[in-house]
Formats: C-alpha cells, structure tokens, sequence
C-alpha cells in the first residue's frame, strides 16, 4: 500500500530496472518495472528477484503488448510475473494486438494469485474501454474521485483504464494519498556546470572547430567503440579495475557512468575553456579521494602520475584507432595533429608524460603490460555491452557488433592477456555494419550534439562539421577575419 503522501513512478521505459524501482518503493511510493525491459522472461524473473532483496515494500511490473511478425513470448513473461509473487501489474496494449492482449489478461485472471484486495490493471487504447464487469473507465474515474474500491477488483477483475495516470489515480485515491509523477530526468549539469555548447558565445575551446580532433570525437559511433576499448585497456591494470570498482558506481550502474565520462570528454573537446577547467578540476577533486590496495597487494591512488598517463592514453588511442579503422584513415599528420591538440586538455587532468604518436603509445604499453591480467569484470563489461542492456532502443545485434568492433582494435597482446577468445571475433558482417553506421554519422548531421552546439557558439552552422573541407576552410576564414574585425574595435 502507499504510505500518505506518496508517489508513483511514471512510465519511463529502459530506465526502471530494481535500482530505481526499489529505492522508489523504499521511499513510499509504487514503483513498477518494465517487463519488456529485460530481454527473455528469464532476465526478468531474475530482476524481480534483484528488486526483493532491495526492497521490502511493494512493487509491480509494467508489461506492454506489442504487434509483431513474431509475438514475444508474452505468456512466459506472465508466469515470470505471477511466479515472481508481484503483487501489481499494469497491462497496456498497443494497436492491432487486441487478441493477444485479451488472451493474456484472461490467463493473469485465470491464475488467482492475487489476494483480495489487489490491483490488476490493465489499459488499452482507443474505446477498448471496460472491464470484465462492462464498466467503462468514466466508472473508474468516479470511483477514483471519492476513493471508493470496485468489488472487481478485490476478487481479481481487470479493470481496463486508459493509461497508467488514472490507475495510479485510482489506486493512490483508495488510500487517500496524493499523487505526483516521479519521472527521472535528463541530467542538465555536470560538476557544477550548465551543460550547454551554445554559450557564452565566441569562447573558444582548447582546439579549433576545423582540427582533426573536432572531426573525430564528432562521430557517435567511434565515441562507443572507442569507449569499450579503453575500458578494457583500463581494466587489464589492476589498480585502475578494482579503483572503478570500489570508489564509483561502475558495478551497478555502467552504462550511466560511462555516458558521464562521454559528458567529461565532450567537455573537454567542445566546451568553453572556462568550463571544461571547471568539469575538469572537479573530475580531479573526485579522484583525489580514491586510493587503496588491490586483491593482490599493489597500492593505489587516482591521482598517480603512471595512472593518469595511462587512462589519457588509453582514451586517445582508442578515438584514433577507432575512427582510422571504421570511417576513414587517417594521414601521419592528421595522426601526429590528433595526439598534439589533446595535450592541452591532457595537461589539465595531471598528465604528464603526454603520448604524440601510436608509436608513444605503444612505448607505454610496453612497460605496463607485464602486469596486466585477466578478471571476471572484464567479461562482466562485455556481457553488458552484448546483452542489449547499453542502450535499449538500439538492436542487439548492432551492440554486440559495436562491442567486438572495440575488441578488434585492441592491441593483439592485451587481448591475449585478457583471454577475449574467437567468440569476441568481429565478423565480416558485423564490421561492414559498423562502418556503415560510422559512415552515416560522418555524412548527416546530428544538429543536437555537442560538436554541433559548440559550431553555434564560435559563429558556424551548427553542419559545419559535416561539410567539405574547402566548405569549412571558407567559413573560418570568414570566422577569423570576424574576430580579428572585433579585436581592433
């Protein structure tokens, strides 16, 4: 039951998994997880499980019937469900699925699992408006209205309200509490600051809008393999893994992490200089308070000159080789251009011996990589990357591609070391796929992103980056001849 005052967490899909909904539910309010969240009913008895152990107050699942070619094994996510001991499900369906909704909500009644007194609503659309009793949704409303209880549902009914909304209404009305939506965000600042390329207008970044380094982190699709194969990289040092491990959210929470550090580089690359010192000096802070001792015995500080060597090592090899692989190669001077415009913001992290070259590159893998290891967090990283956990409105097949295309680049002895097998091999499909996407990103452009934002903000169209090179060398000399006018007035 919600306690007085309480909350109940809207419907935002791929977001609510136990780590949200358990702390919604410990707080008073309903949270619900998203069946089709999870990619077999297996995972998703499994998440039901997760939320229990964190959770003692109660919880439902949310579960969307939706039109395919194929239908989803809906009924083996009903058992999961009623197995699973949830007390609440919302069971919505979308157009053209009218049967198979039907047939299910039939079986949910069918099962008698649920004690009197509980909740089983469903909501459809369009005037698939009423219960199993042939009450329609105004009935409901009215009901809600004065915090009355359909005898319906204390003996398990369906009743067919359109959209979570009301049923919350409903529900939070019976026991006379309040209800709001509790909805997670995008985040709008990081460390301090408003996330925002646009402004103040004119400031420049550490490197020019037409570098080769403006070119390369432009591209999403690099940004993603690039990212895996640093990780890796990072992970087979053992201070760096357990550091991650034990002074952040990494274990629980990867994928938000990961799209912070994204925010960080972003920052770095296309951020005012005023800010990214800030995000930067604040990204400094927080390590500052990480140190310890791996399984092993070996000390460890966030702050250690060869760590931070390593990690600003890692990043940029990772972003070259990425984006010389999967979208175009790269010239030797575009090359020895890349490494040296990173060494302003390299500086700025505490990095010392700055790499400006693949072959500087290689030098310090050389020296760390007798003590690189295998670990299971490794392969735990992977198995999220390929289990289409990263981002769910994305194919799994492409995930698992992008992954192995970031497996493929690694160095050929630190993927050794790590033990990534065939079964980590890019095939020729999946790295045809890759480039395609690389080079659909390379061609149309994301008017929305950072690099995008930050061209507005030095007085280019915010396509700058996606013209050709004698388009972008017109603009800034028109750019520079603007700003040399306006230091002479």
């Amino acid at each position: 039951m919600l306690d007085r005052g309480g909350s109940v967490c809207a419907k935002e899909n791929w977001v609510r998994y136990a780590e949200m909904v358990a702390p919604v539910a410990n707080a008073g309010a309903l949270g619900l997880l998203t069946a089709l969240t999870q990619p077999t009913p297996e995972d998703r008895a499994k998440e039901i499980a997760r939320t229990k152990e964190m959770t003692d107050k109660p919880f439902g699942v949310n579960l969307t019937i939706l039109p395919a070619i194929e239908p989803l094994p809906y009924a083996e996510y009903r058992q999961a469900i009623i197995e699973g001991g949830v007390k609440i499900v919302l069971c919505k369906r979308a157009a053209r699925s009218s049967k198979i909704f039907s047939t299910l909500l039939r079986a949910f009644v069918d099962a008698k699992r649920w004690p009197t007194g509980t909740p089983m609503v469903a909501s459809g659309l369009l005037g698939w408006c009423r219960d199993s009793y042939g009450r329609s949704s105004t009935q409901y409303e009215r009901w809600s209205r004065r915090g009355a209880s359909p005898s319906g549902l204390r003996s398990g009914a369906l009743a067919d309200l359109i959209g979570i909304n009301l049923a919350s209404d409903w529900y939070a009305s019976a026991q006379n509490t309040r209800v709001r939506s509790c909805a997670m965000t995008k985040t709008k600042s990081y460390l301090g600051w408003k996330i925002d390329y646009t402004t103040p207008a004119g400031e420049p970044a550490f490197s020019e809008p037409d570098s080769v380094t403006w070119r390369v982190f432009k591209n999403p699709v690099v940004g993603v393999v690039a990212g895996v194969c640093a990780v890796l990289l990072e992970f087979a040092d053992s201070r760096i893994r357990t550091g991650v491990w034990e002074h952040s959210v990494f274990p629980t929470d990867p994928i938000g992490r990961a799209q912070r550090t994204g925010v960080a580089a972003a920052v770095g690359v296309y951020g005012p200089q005023d800010a990214a010192r800030r995000v930067i000096q604040g990204v400094t802070n927080m390590h500052a308070k990480v140190k310890g001792t791996t399984p092993d015995g070996r000390k460890y500080t966030a702050l250690d000159a060869e760590l931070l060597d390593w990690v600003s090592a890692t990043a940029s090899f990772g972003y070259f080789t990425a984006y010389n692989r999967y979208v175009c190669t790269l010239s030797r001077q575009d090359e020895l251009e890349f490494f040296a415009q990173g060494q302003a913001v390299s500086e700025l992290y505490g990095v010392k011996d700055k790499i400006g070259s693949i072959e500087d590159f290689q030098t310090m893998l050389a020296k760390l990589e007798g003590d690189f290891e295998p670990h299971p967090i490794n392969s735990e990283f992977l198995d999220i990357m390929r289990s289409g956990k990263a981002a769910k409105n994305m194919p799994l097949w492409i995930q698992r591609a992008l992954a192995h295309a970031a497996i493929d680049i690694l160095p050929v002895s630190v993927r050794g070391v790590l033990g990534l097998g065939r079964e980590y091999d890019l095939t020729f499909a999946e790295k045809h796929a890759v480039k395609l996407m690389a080079w659909s990103a390379e061609i149309f452009p994301d008017k929305k992103s950072p690099a995008a934002q930050a061209c507005e903000r030095l007085g280019l169209p915010r396509d700058f980056l996606w013209k050709s090179k004698s388009a972008q060398a017109k603009l800034m000399k028109k750019m520079r001849g603007h700003a040399l006018s306006s230091s002479r007035s």
